[in-house]
Parts: structure tokens; C-alpha cells; sequence
């Protein structure tokens, strides 16, 4: 392509000085041309961006990376008040790790709201969501493995098949594996 416009350049500039300055012009602006295609994507991936951050990643959707949670805390079938539930997340895509927690009330209830995060690149990227969950029950000096599970999605309530997750969980049983979710909660 440069060689043609050299031609060209040969037969419209005779002199050597023409040739010369008609080359250097062609040449810069080719650059100049190839090199803002790669601007104006740089500057629409900038924009995108900021307009993700602006509205907290409204404009990309939300993720949910571990649905609202509510149960009850059993001990030989009566309600267990205090009872520390502490729950954690890692989220393979942006390598991060989180948590959060409550205290039961005196009727052993307890809730926990969504964790939910947006992604520009996790939004325009394929790949295979992967969320461990993991719930932890802390009850007079014992911790018990009350949820893990390995979320494949990010769907509310993802984790049940739709169904909002509403467990029961009893200290005075073994962790059992329950489909893909394991641990001494159940669904109800």
C-alpha cells in the first residue's frame, strides 16, 4: 500500500525535496490513522467504565454472588438464642473474599441480605461463575459447618433452584450432603 502511494507521489512531485515530503506525510498519517482506531476503542472501554463506576455497576447488572439467607437455630429441638452465624464468600472470577454476620434472636432466627457485585468485564466476558459459600454456626465454644456450596451462577436464589433459601439448621446433627449443598442446614 505505502508502495503505491510512493508511486504516486514519484509522478505528481519530480523533485527529490516533493518526493521526500510526500512520503513523510502519507507515512505519519497512516500511523496517525491506524493508531486512533485503537484510541477511539481505548476511549469507549474508558467511558464504559467510568459510567459502570458512576452508577455503582447499575448500567452492567447485578451479580449475585450469595442470595439472602434466613433460618433457625435448633438444640434438641428448642430454639438457640445467641448463636454466632457467620457466613463467607470467594468469588473465583474477581479473586475476592468476603463475609458478614448475625447473632440468632430468642426465638433462634436469623437473616443475612444478598451479597451482590457487578463486573464490566464479568458482564461482557464469558466464563463459568464459581461462588463458594460457606455458613458457620458458633454456639457455646463449637463451631459448626452449617452451609458450603459452590454457586454456579448468578441468579438470585440461584442456589435453590429459584426457591429463596429458608433453612433449619439443628447443632445436634452430623453435616450431611444434601444434592450439591453440604452441611447440618436443611431447606425447608
Amino acid at each position: 500500500m505505502i508502495e503505491g502511494k510512493l508511486i504516486e507521489r514519484v509522478h505528481v512531485n519530480a523533485s527529490d525535496e516533493g518526493f521526500e515530503y510526500g512520503f513523510v506525510r502519507e507515512h505519519r498519517m497512516n500511523a496517525y490513522h491506524s493508531s486512533g482506531k485503537c484510541h477511539r476503542i481505548i476511549l469507549m472501554l474508558a467511558a464504559a467504565m467510568a459510567l459502570d463506576a458512576c452508577t455503582g455497576g447499575l448500567a452492567m447488572g447485578n451479580m449475585v454472588l450469595f442470595s439472602a439467607v434466613s433460618g433457625t437455630v435448633l438444640l434438641d429441638g428448642k430454639p438457640v438464642a445467641g448463636a454466632e452465624v457467620d457466613r463467607e464468600f470467594d468469588w473465583a472470577w474477581k479473586s475476592e473474599k468476603g463475609h458478614d454476620g448475625t447473632s440468632t434472636n430468642a426465638e433462634g432466627h436469623f437473616a443475612l441480605p444478598a451479597i451482590t457485585r457487578s463486573s464490566f468485564l464479568g458482564s461482557l466476558l464469558p466464563h463459568e461463575p464459581l461462588v463458594k459459600q460457606t455458613i458457620t454456626i458458633n454456639h457455646a465454644g463449637k463451631a459448626y459447618q452449617a452451609w458450603m456450596l459452590f454457586k454456579s451462577d448468578y441468579d438470585n436464589n440461584g442456589e435453590l433452584d429459584g426457591k429463596p433459601i429458608a433453612l433449619t439448621c439443628r447443632l445436634d446433627t452430623d453435616p450431611q450432603r444434601r444434592g450439591e449443598l453440604f452441611g447440618i442446614c436443611e431447606p425447608n
